[in-house]
């Protein structure tokens, strides 16, 4: 009975708790009541307000002393139990936090130590107040929905088991709004696959056009690239698979370059070469109309050789005078050859006449820059017969009276008149010496330059039975065996009439003669002309 009037009086300390915690509008602290008896008594102690809180810790302190007294009594009957550790804990409170835990505990300690004849009367207790708590709560809801309190407010007042349920629930919402997002992306990633799978002949045929025109050397494969600098130009040379290459860029390119790619110098762009003594060869060149080719051998030793095929639409130049420039190509179309120098060495034949406009250049007509040319005259030679020159390492085509003058000398004076095809009249020593005219130079790649060639052979006498004599119209440099070959003089024709032999007149005759041989003189036949020879 000692136990139950204490269970009705903590009873009563509740109510009254409960009395003020309703003032204080805090009503679902008693909701958490009724879930289990535990539960419903920490709840409370989390969620009270802070003006409620020492209110309770007072009535609850004067709970616990006659707890204490009530299982003093109890632990005497139970064979003197032990006292709860709890109790301890809730006389000893060192904060605010750990108080309102120690409360928790001061309240459990009555729940669990209690006789099991006061438990009943408490559990009605707690019933009345379940249905008063929620009324309470039905009222306070109706506020709540009137203020619209914050649901941070909400949040504070629950457990923090459940703020964690929320905080794995936003998770599980989170993990399948990923998984739909990678499903989303995967979607997608099929798509573009398509499409491109789509495309891709489209593609294809695209990159077959521009895979014959590429800047610089990217792609490998390519049969045609641009340049515009030199780097980009010697890989696109190495490159077997590359035939074209088109020189888009102004640069200047110092090495040897001999390929037979085809090099294409595109308007606008200005391509200089400028080496030492090194070769330009080029199978198949265009320049284009508006592209400038410039060479410049930059030292005074310098020889720069440009050899191959070119079509000239644009502009060709030697802008360099400090050393020489061989230019071998073949050019054609209807491009200039604007800038020359002295040094300017352009081969017979390779470029056309109205091209040039330059000055100062010079023909080349040496077929190989290497090697010297050279004259000689005809091994066996006879007179009478018409010979022409022999020449070594002279362009095929070159006209050799154009080009070369001539000196034909017998050993006492100058004969034939400068003829490249003398027919010999004299026999005897032979000497010839032929030199080039102006504009045309016999230069080799060595520098040097003959400016003569000379050669010499001997001329077998040959006479003849008949030997015609015009001294009004013929000439002594003739063989005189025709009334067309005629000789003047009687003294010059015994050279050439065998002994025996006859000497027809074709005019009357008044001048020296040295008869030296046995002859017949005569006239022409049908006429009579007088022959007086003179004693000078």
């Amino acid at each position: 009975m000692q136990s139950y009037s204490k269970g009705s009086e903590t009873v009563k300390t509740k109510e009254s708790a409960a009395a003020e915690k309703e003032k204080s509008k805090e009503p679902e602290t008693l909701e958490t009541e009724k879930e289990t008896q535990t539960e419903e008594i920490k709840v409370p102690t989390k969620t009270v307000s802070k003006e409620t809180e020492p209110t309770i810790q007072e009535e609850y302190k004067s709970k616990e002393s006659e707890t204490a007294r009530t299982k003093e009594s109890a632990a005497t009957e139970k064979e003197k139990s032990k006292e709860p550790e709890t109790l301890k804990t809730s006389q000893e409170p060192e904060t605010l936090e750990t108080k309102k835990e120690t409360q928790t505990e001061e309240i459990k300690v009555p729940t669990k130590t209690v006789s099991k004849e006061t438990e009943p009367t408490i559990q009605e207790e707690y019933k009345s107040k379940e249905s008063e708590t929620a009324r309470t709560k039905e009222s306070a809801a109706t506020e709540k929905e009137k203020s619209k309190e914050p649901e941070t407010l909400k949040t504070s007042q629950e457990p923090e088991t459940l703020e964690t349920k929320k905080e794995t629930q936003t998770e599980e919402i989170k993990v399948p709004t990923k998984t739909v997002s990678k499903e989303t992306e995967k979607q997608k990633e099929t798509e573009t696959q398509k499409k491109s799978e789509a495309t891709k002949p489209k593609t294809e045929s695209k990159s077959k056009v521009l895979k014959n025109k590429t800047k610089g050397i990217a792609l490998q494969n390519a049969s045609e690239v641009s340049v515009t600098t030199k780097s980009e130009l010697t890989e696109a040379l190495k490159n077997d698979a590359v035939q074209t290459i088109n020189i888009e860029g102004n640069f200047i390119y110092t090495d040897a370059l001999e390929t037979d790619k085809k090099i294409v110098i595109k308007s606008g762009a200005v391509f200089k070469w400028s080496v030492y003594q090194d070769t330009f060869k080029v199978t198949d060149m265009l320049i284009e109309n508006g592209a400038v080719f410039q060479i410049s051998p930059f030292d005074f030793m310098s020889r720069a050789v440009v050899a191959g095929s070119i079509i000239n639409q644009g502009d060709i130049q030697v802008t360099s005078e400090r050393g020489a420039c061989f230019f071998t190509a073949a050019v054609k179309g209807n491009g200039t050859f604007s800038q020359t120098t002295s040094k300017t060495y352009i081969s017979y034949g390779t470029v056309p006449d109205t091209m040039i406009t330059g000055s100062g250049y010079k023909i080349n007509i040496l077929k190989i820059l290497s090697e010297q040319p050279t004259v000689s005259l005809p091994a066996s030679m006879q007179m009478g017969d018409t010979i022409t020159p022999i020449f070594s390492n002279i362009i095929d085509g070159v006209d050799l009276s154009k080009v070369f003058k001539y000196k034909w000398n017998n050993g006492s004076y100058d004969i034939y008149d400068g003829a490249a095809s003398p027919t010999l009249t004299d026999y005897g020593t032979l000497k010839l010496t032929v030199s080039p005219k102006s504009p045309y130079i016999m230069r080799t790649i060595t520098n040097s330059s003959p400016g003569s060639l000379d050669a010499t052979g001997t001329v077998q006498k040959k006479q003849y039975d008949v030997i015609y004599v015009d001294y009004a119209n013929g000439n002594n440099n003739n063989l005189g065996a025709s009334k067309e070959t005629s000789m003047k003089t009687i003294s010059s024709a015994m050279n050439n009439i065998t002994e025996n032999g006859t000497i027809v007149l074709l005019g009357d005759y008044s001048s020296s003669a040295v008869i030296d041989k046995s002859v017949t003189i005569k006239s022409e036949e049908g006429h009579v002309y007088l022959f007086a020879p003179t004693n000078r």
